[in-house]
């Protein structure tokens, strides 16, 4: 008989993304089904997803939650922790009671987020032979709420467990409901679920993670290949693939030089960045190493937005260094395309990172990457064979480490390094293998 198993999301691409939960949601089933998992995904019945009865590009059933005050007057999937920490309490109720209506009685229920995190308990108060599995996509992310959201998703105190200790300060940590509940919980990178496990990145969960170090385990997330793919990415100035990637990533660079006015060197490295501009992504360190980072042969595209001192300090920086550095200050998923394909390196200096895709796709475009060896980017990254990476979280070690880089760029060992990227498999069918034995773990738990 094939194992079935019931997504429970906020976000599923293409449908709807604001969080790269987004794609998980939108990729693993597809992956799945092509494994032989009998799938299917549920989503709260946001307004402009009436009409879905089956998730794009494939025939796995999409199956709806639909609340007109909830979810039925937006599009989009989020308002204000208050109203959202209710709203997903509900659907996590809904979703449990309405799997016999909907003809999909799973052996795993695979909720993400603290969206969906109820889910667990919900299916053990109602005595449901159904195992759970929660993946934490960003532990920092845990929807804490007022005391009475329970009651939206059919729950009550005595049915929580921890409750009494969990409300200490006022409020309710759904995550940490779900971390308490599910039968396996497992992080989107096996270094991040190690991480999480310390006092320093639990985010305050130090001592619930250790209770549940036994059920927990880390699964490194992929990318999709038919998306990310050079060969036929029609962003690029010149499309290339594995047996041409030298005169493709020579070809693209030389377009987005002249695209963004930086000086057309070819002998120049040229290293991209794009991420929000926020403090977890390493933007402190880049504005510290800056400096050093112009006096070294290199040129620096920067794309993205967010906090308001990092667009202004990148934009001083261009004015001040117009041929070497340019700050493109917005979101362009098209120009990030064009990035990838343009840079010979992707610098990643993030303070903590769960997974990462970025590194993931740079390697898939060609473009070695320079990360921190913190969450998924340690687990994606082989320092000197496919990448580069530094450990502490200080400017002068990740300089260190561009310098290093330098001292290969146009080397036969970078050619190989370049070689190596491109041969990795960062696939979704990949990761599929690697969750079934993780379901079927969650069902053992759940029988004993």
């Amino acid at each position: 008989m094939k194992l079935r198993v019931l997504f429970a999301a906020s976000e599923c691409t293409p449908l709807v993304k604001v969080n790269s939960l987004a794609d998980a949601v939108g990729s693993l089933p597809k992956a799945l089904a092509k494994a032989g998992v009998d799938v299917a995904v549920a989503l709260p019945g946001y307004k402009h997803l009436a009409d879905y009865e089956v998730l794009p590009g494939s025939d796995i059933p999409l199956f709806l939650v639909e609340n007109e005050e909830y979810f039925g007057n937006s599009e989009a999937p989020y308002r204000d922790l208050a109203a959202d920490a209710k709203r997903f309490a509900y659907f996590s109720r809904q979703v449990v009671q309405q799997m016999a209506r909907w003809g999909f009685e799973p052996d795993v229920v695979h909720a993400h987020d603290w969206y969906a995190s109820l889910i667990p308990a919900v299916t053990k108060k109602m005595g449901l032979p159904y195992a759970s599995v929660l993946t934490v996509h960003d532990l920092a992310t845990q929807g804490i709420s007022a005391d009475d959201v329970p009651f939206p998703a059919g729950l009550s105190e005595c049915d929580l467990r921890g409750l009494e200790w969990d409300f200490q300060d006022k409020n309710i940590d759904l995550l940490l409901q779900g971390l308490i509940h599910a039968d396996v919980i497992n992080t989107v990178s096996p270094t991040y679920a190690r991480e999480i496990l310390t006092p320093e990145s639990s985010e305050g969960l130090h001592d619930v993670l250790r209770a549940c170090a036994g059920r927990l385990c880390g699964v490194l997330s992929g990318i999709d290949y038919d998306s990310y793919d050079p060969a036929n990415d029609t962003n690029l100035f010149r499309t290339f693939g594995p047996d041409d990637v030298a005169e493709g990533k020579a070809m693209n660079k030389e377009a987005l030089q002249r695209e963004l006015g930086l000086a057309v060197d070819e002998k120049a490295m040229l290293v991209g960045f794009t991420a929000p501009l926020v403090d977890r992504n390493g933007l402190s360190l880049i504005v510290e190493g800056f400096k050093w980072m112009m006096e070294m042969p290199l040129q620096f595209v920067l794309l993205g937005a967010g906090d308001y001192r990092y667009e202004r300090q990148f934009e001083q920086f261009a004015a001040s260094f117009p041929s070497k550095f340019s700050a493109q200050i917005k979101t362009d998923e098209a120009l990030a395309r064009r990035l990838y394909a343009a840079a010979d390196l992707f610098i990643i200096p993030s303070r903590f990172e769960p997974c990462g895709l970025t590194q993931m796709v740079a390697m898939r475009y060609g473009a070695l990457p320079l990360v921190r060896a913190a969450g998924g980017l340690n687990d994606s990254v082989i320092d000197g064979a496919d990448g580069f990476v530094f450990e502490k979280y200080e400017a002068r070690q990740m300089t260190a480490v561009l310098r290093r880089a330098l001292r290969v760029f146009k080397t036969p060992v970078w050619a190989q390094m370049v070689g190596a990227v491109m041969r990795k498999d960062f696939s979704w069918d990949k990761v599929a293998r690697e969750y079934i034995p993780l379901y079927e773990r969650a069902i053992d738990y759940a029988r004993k």
